[in-house]
């Protein structure tokens, strides 16, 4: 292992003092700064200059594998600054020697730097000009210049020309407004897509589409191709299942960030659908959401209030104070949530016992109220472009929680009526949660270096208490509880080398997790259990890019190890506790040309059961129906396969995937009783096959999308009990109809249909749903509003069924989260900026688990 280490710390030596060219990036940085830097890295010249002289000059620029001289004029750009090179040694100087330079900063009406633009400073007497400048491309400008004050003229093409008067050198941050031109008999027409391809997926933008007006991010997540939210806020990526989602490089750790969330502050969204090796091997795919980066110090405020009408009364609120300085922002931000669910729901069962069939309908509704209070706090300091720290906490506790669930069910022997059961359930429910992470992000010569750490505690406490009545059976009185105590550090590495045409990087992933979780019934109608779980995950990974013409390639390895001891009452229990090992490769290749783009990628990966699957207790739905998890489950290996073709506004994938040992939810008859058992399972493989087409064109006041999928699933279904062979194909169409009235204002239809298929072991009905949603802004976008109607016929039910040859269960349900029902959502931003915080977040997917 030493002689490994030696020869990398070699090998990264022999690599910087080979690269004879320059390839750095620069985010504000002086260019006194950046010269010092250029310096002491190149040994072929000497670079001569007054540092005060040009420490005003600020620069944004990214270098990409430029000799000294081309690098120093890219710097430079049109500063008033100038270079001469004479042999060995370049002079760098501002030949206006004057002391007093007037500064400041061009943006645009979204906050973002306006490049290139045009600054004259002229005199106030007579507008006669003095002298000029053009801004940087983060939107700065320095001009030197004695003369006070002055008129400053700041022009750009598309723009409104703006005077502003300069009494003293700090002309401050300057915004100017874009401007609509009418040129009779002229028509300019140009392309920017929506959708590109990236390495292993797609980015769509949001910035500079509708999406941009949604609401929240998951609302933009709801609209985009492939991606689905389901009845209670969840996300799901179709043929790949739950994306971990990343905010800003920082991983979301809870789904109501995503309702915190603006769509107007959203840049766009990376949709993975083949993560590589630096993610981890239990992913199917990934969702990356890039805001849009701010510039100004000081106090910045966004409110947003929600309310809602499904069935009954919902809100949430909350208010984003942030403080900017130079390099510091603080922000602060307490949300509070009063969430309703509920479901209208008809539930039967059939038993296929050895002597008779047993069946009970039941009827039952379940309504959910849960308030909850969740403060935010973040910090973070850049102290140059170089190097970055922060940390953050977030803080979760149930305030209330209200559960009740009242269903009458009738109880039939061979079609005859034995008898009826009345009954009542109340469900408690308290969660405190603390999570808490840290990070570093820098650069160390040629080297980009990414530190997280992450510390979560999460403590769950369950309660029931179920009454049931009967003329015909026995009363019954049960009682369970349940607390689940969880925590969880983590620490990740990674480490990147920029090459002439690519990168290498690798890395490595560390997390540790303690579970304590107990059940009890003192009626004694389920098994109690006191469980302990121990469980750390070593990872490392390595990958390299190479670009090469139009062709991108990526390669990349991850390595996990899992050690996991399971204690059942403070006794190991060895059947259960597993050390399991494995390497996850991926491959991918994409070729990029104008308006087309074509990838293919291939991945392994792994699914590990949750600790919910792992649980060794019962849940009590009621006297005919358990359910609980199998301690005996075993991880799943998935082999993916993906092609894509990208083509303007149109994109069209097509997927496979191999696994083995695949998780499957399955109903038995429970030790021979009249109770059906619905737990885990591993299946031998099974085989998925996908296609999707969106289309995404734009015809002015017009703006559709159509998104087409097909899926279908290949495993031996009658081998496990199965009635049918569960290969029904699922087509599923899409069509959100946009009817832009102006910039201000738009009208949206949106119509869904999907067919009756087979999904995993359940025989799904068809469904449709057709939702309208409008949006108007005032004060120039400060203050939005967005109304949404959703199913506005009432017709997205959940109804499918679950047939063995031993148990057959169906479900006929009214969701009042996904039903018909009214949605307004309020936001108001004063002086925004966008936060800093640059963490990711580690052990992620652990946390997911716990």
């Amino acid at each position: 292992m030493k002689r490994v280490i030696i020869l990398l710390l070699f090998i990264s030596v022999a690599i910087s003092v080979k690269a004879q060219r320059v390839t750095r990036e620069y985010n504000n940085v002086s260019l006194s700064e950046a010269l010092r830097q250029l310096n002491e890295q190149t040994e072929k010249y000497t670079i001569s200059f007054l540092y005060n002289e040009l420490e005003d000059f600020h620069i944004t620029t990214s270098v990409h594998h430029k000799n000294v001289p081309d690098a120093i004029r890219q710097m430079i750009g049109f500063y008033p600054i100038r270079m001469t090179i004479e042999d060995r040694e370049i002079i760098v100087e501002c030949p206006q020697k004057t002391a007093p330079r007037y500064k400041g900063t061009i943006i645009d009406e979204q906050g973002q730097p306006i490049a290139y633009a045009n600054i004259a400073l002229l005199s106030p007497q007579d507008s006669t000009l003095i002298t000029g400048g053009v801004s940087n491309e983060s939107g700065l400008f320095v001009i030197p210049c004695t003369e006070s004050p002055v008129l400053a003229r700041v022009s750009f093409v598309g723009y409104k020309t703006i005077y502003k008067l300069c009494e003293t050198t700090n002309a401050g941050v300057i915004r100017i407004k874009s401007d609509t031109y009418t040129l009779k008999n002229v028509t300019v027409k140009g392309y920017k897509p929506t959708m590109k391809m990236i390495s292993g997926g797609m980015e769509i933008d949001v910035q500079n589409t509708l999406l941009a007006d949604a609401g929240s991010a998951l609302d933009v997540l709801s609209q985009l191709p492939r991606v689905n939210v389901t009845s209670n806020g969840g996300v799901e990526v179709f043929g790949k299942g739950k994306p971990e989602i990343y905010i800003n490089g920082k991983k979301m750790r809870n789904k109501g960030e995503l309702e915190q969330l603006t769509s107007k502050d959203i840049k766009s969204v990376e949709v993975i659908t083949m993560p590589g090796a630096r993610y981890d091997a239990t992913l199917g795919s990934v969702i990356r959401i890039n805001t849009i980066k701010r510039r100004g110090d000081g106090f910045s405020l966004y409110s947003l209030a929600r309310g809602s009408y499904f069935h009954e009364f919902a809100n949430a609120a909350g208010v984003s104070i942030t403080y900017r300085k130079n390099g510091l922002e603080m922000n602060f931000y307490p949300y509070f949530v009063n969430n309703y669910s509920g479901e209208d729901n008809n539930f039967g069962s059939t038993l296929h016992l050895t002597d008779h069939d047993a069946k009970t309908m039941q009827h039952g509704l379940f309504t959910d109220r849960t308030q909850s209070f969740v403060p935010d706090f973040k910090l973070s300091y850049d102290f140059d472009a170089n190097h970055s720290i922060g940390a953050s906490y977030r803080y979760q506790t149930t305030l209330k929680y209200d559960n009740t669930f009242h269903s009458d069910y009738s109880v039939h022997h061979n079609d005859i009526l034995q008898g009826s059961v009345s009954q009542t359930a109340d469900h408690n429910w308290d969660v405190t949660s603390h999570n808490a992470n840290a990070y570093y992000i820098g650069k160390i010569g040629q080297w980009d270096i990414n530190a997280d750490g992450s510390f979560v505690h999460t403590t769950v406490k369950r309660g029931q208490h179920i009454n049931e009545q009967s003329k015909e059976f026995e009363d019954r009185t049960v009682n369970t509880s349940s607390t689940q105590d969880s925590r969880l550090y983590a620490g990740k590495l990674i480490a990147a080398y920029k090459l002439p045409k690519g990168e290498v990087s690798f890395g490595t992933e560390l997390t540790h997790s303690h579970v304590d979780a107990d059940n009890h019934n003192p009626e004694g109608y389920i098994a109690e259990s006191d469980n302990e779980i121990q469980e750390s995950n070593y990872a490392g990974f390595a990958s390299y890019g190479l670009q090469l013409g139009h062709w991108s390639l990526e390669t990349g390895v991850r390595f996990e190890y899992v050690h996991s001891d399971y204690y059942s009452y403070g006794v190991k229990d060895a059947d259960v506790s597993r050390r399991y090992s494995g390497f996850f490769p991926n491959l991918s290749a994409s070729w990029n040309k104008g308006k087309w783009g074509m990838q293919f990628a291939y991945a392994k990966k792994t699914r590990r059961p949750a600790y919910g699957q792992l649980r060794s207790y019962q849940q009590y739905d009621n006297r005919y129906a358990y359910e609980g998890g199998s301690p005996d489950l075993q991880p799943a290996i998935n082999h993916m396969l993906e092609a894509m073709l990208n083509w303007k506004w149109l994109n069209f994938s097509l997927g496979y995937t191999y696994t083995k040992d695949y998780m499957l939810w399955k109903n038995d008859i429970y030790n021979e009783q009249e109770v059906a058992y619905a737990h885990w399972i591993n299946i031998d493989h099974k085989q998925e096959v996908s296609a999707s087409l969106v289309l995404q064109p734009k015809f002015e006041w017009y703006q559709p999308q159509m998104e087409m999928d097909y899926y279908q699933q290949f495993f031996d279904a009658k081998r496990y009990g199965y009635v049918s062979n569960l290969r029904r194909p699922a087509f599923h169409l899409d069509l959100n109809n946009k009817f832009v009235i102006n910039k201000s204002c738009w009208l949206a239809l949106r119509g869904n249909y999907s067919c009756a298929h087979d999904n995993m072991s359940q025989e799904v009905d068809a469904f449709w749903y057709v939702s309208a949603h409008a949006y108007k802004s005032f004060f120039n976008g400060a203050l939005a509003f967005n109304l949404t109607i959703n199913d506005i016929f009432n017709t997205n039910m959940e109804r499918w069924k679950m047939r063995t040859h031993s148990v057959e269960i169906s479900k006929d349900c009214n969701n009042h989260s996904m039903t018909r029902g009214i949605r307004l959502q309020v936001t108001y931003d004063f002086n925004t900026t966008r936060s800093k915080y640059k963490g990711t977040g580690a052990g992620n997917a652990e946390k997911n688990r716990l």
